[in-house]
C-alpha cells in the first residue's frame, strides 16, 4: 500500500457473531434458489478464507486459532454449505472467526496490498449480496469498518 495509512480496528465478539448471521443468510439464499451466481460466490468465499490465511501464515500469531477453524471449512467440502446445509452454521461460525482473526494478522502486517483483495472478496460474499436485505446496515458497517479510513 505504499505510503498510504490504513486504521482499522479488530471486530468485536458481537461483529463476528453479525458478521456469521450475515454469511447464514446468504448461504441460505444459495440453498434455496438455483442461482447461477452459486459458483462465484463459492469462490469469492473460499477466496476470503485463503487470503485470510495467507494473512495469517505471514504473521505467524494466531495460526493455532484460525488453523481450527480453517480444519472446519476444510471437512465441511471446502466451505460448500449447499452440499452441508446440515453444517451450514458451521461454516458460517468457523468463516466469521478466522476472518476476525486474519484482520488481526493483517494489521500487524501493516495491511499488505493483498488486504484489498481480501476486502473486495468480502464485498462480494456479504455487502453486495441482495439476500441479505435484512441486514444491509450491518453489513455495511462490518464492511466499512474493515475497508477502514485510509489518511
Amino acid at each position: 500500500m505504499g505510503n498510504i495509512r490504513l486504521t482499522v480496528h479488530p471486530l468485536s465478539r458481537n461483529d463476528i457473531a453479525i458478521l456469521a448471521n450475515l454469511f447464514e443468510a446468504s448461504f441460505d439464499y444459495y440453498i434455496h434458489h438455483n442461482s447461477p451466481f452459486f459458483i462465484d460466490y463459492l469462490r469469492n468465499l473460499r477466496t476470503l478464507i485463503g487470503l485470510g490465511y495467507t494473512a495469517i501464515l505471514a504473521d505467524g500469531a494466531l495460526l493455532s486459532v484460525y488453523q481450527r477453524y480453517l480444519d472446519n471449512f476444510i471437512e465441511q467440502k471446502i466451505g460448500n454449505f449447499r452440499e452441508r446445509q446440515q453444517n451450514k452454521l458451521l461454516i458460517a461460525l468457523s468463516t466469521a472467526e478466522m476472518i476476525g482473526s486474519a484482520v488481526i494478522s493483517f494489521s500487524a502486517l501493516k495491511f499488505p496490498q493483498y488486504y484489498d483483495d481480501f476486502i473486495e472478496a468480502l464485498y462480494y460474499t456479504i455487502v453486495r449480496n441482495p439476500e441479505i436485505i435484512d441486514y444491509k446496515k450491518d453489513a455495511e458497517r462490518i464492511f466499512n469498518q474493515l475497508k477502514g479510513s485510509r489518511w
